[in-house]
């Protein structure tokens, strides 16, 4: 369902479910993309789970 100006659930994963962020370099840039496009709006907006 969408919802225009509510936050939305958006799981992060390779296809097949295969490993998406190859060390730790690759994941903080991710995280930084992220914010910045996500803002501060909703308290961050991104939940910290993950597995190398």
């Amino acid at each position: 369902m969408v919802i225009p100006g509510l936050p939305h659930h958006v799981p992060q994963r390779g296809n097949r479910r295969r490993q998406t962020f190859f060390n730790d370099g690759d994941y903080a840039a991710y995280l930084e993309l992220m914010a910045e496009r996500c803002g501060e709006g909703y308290g961050g907006g991104l939940l910290e789970v993950r597995s190398l």
